[in-house]
This record gives C-alpha cells, sequence and structure tokens, in this order.
C-alpha cells in the first residue's frame, strides 16, 4: 500500500484524520500553520511496493539518495530515497554498513525489476 505524506507549515501528516487530529489536540500550533499552503511532501510504501511504484511512473523518475554517516556509533548510515523530490519512506532509513556501494547496487536491484531497467541514481543534493 502507498500511502502520501502531506506537509503543512513543517508538520506532517499521512491522513486526513491525522491533520484533523492535529487540529484539535495543539490549537496554538495549528493557528500558526492554518494559512500555510498543504503540499504533497513524500510517499510512505513497503520494499514490495517499490518497484509497483515506479513502474506507475509515466516518465523515467529522478531518483536521488541522501545519505549521512552515524557519527554517534561510528558506523552506518542515515540514509533517505527520493523520487522525483518526494521522499520515499519505509524501504530505507538507517543502513548499517558504511559501504554505500551496497546500498547502491540494492536500489539499483529495485530499478531493474521495473520498466526503468539500467536507468542511475544521483546521490546527495536530492532536494
Amino acid at each position: 500500500m502507498i500511502n502520501k505524506i502531506y506537509s503543512l507549515g513543517g508538520y506532517r501528516f499521512d491522513s486526513a484524520k491525522s491533520l484533523a487530529e492535529f487540529k484539535t489536540q495543539f490549537p496554538d500550533e495549528w493557528e500558526t500553520v492554518k494559512d500555510s499552503p498543504l503540499k504533497l511532501s513524500g510517499i510512505s510504501m513497503s520494499y514490495d511496493d517499490f518497484s509497483d511504484y515506479l513502474n506507475s511512473l509515466q516518465n523515467m523518475p529522478d531518483i536521488c539518495l541522501a545519505y549521512r554517516s552515524d557519527r554517534a556509533r561510528g558506523h552506518g548510515l542515515y540514509t533517505t530515497l527520493w523520487v522525483d523530490g518526494l521522499e520515499i519512506r519505509g524501504i530505507f532509513g538507517y543502513y548499517e554498513s558504511d559501504n554505500i556501494y551496497e546500498l547502491v547496487d540494492e536500489i539499483d536491484e529495485f530499478i531493474s525489476q521495473s520498466k526503468w531497467v539500467g536507468m542511475k541514481i544521483r546521490q546527495n543534493y536530492c532536494r
């Protein structure tokens, strides 16, 4: 299942229900953001849905992988995958290896299961 994530003034919502709950539970914060534009900022999905999502796109997507090292532990990478400027959640997050090439290979494997076989992904500077 693919769920859209919307942002409003720095807050993120994955459903109309979560937006309504925010409005009633945090009225002061709501007053500061209520006139901000609600915009699509990301998508949440599972591994199994990722290649189906790629196949649903009409044009070749711009896929970008952002990552940074885990300095607190001294090992591993925090990663974020972006497709056409939207953050993809639920697939990658913390990657326990320092070898970014293994992660890129894993993403390439997902892409090879879609109609976009052979396309390359960009790294960092994703927004």
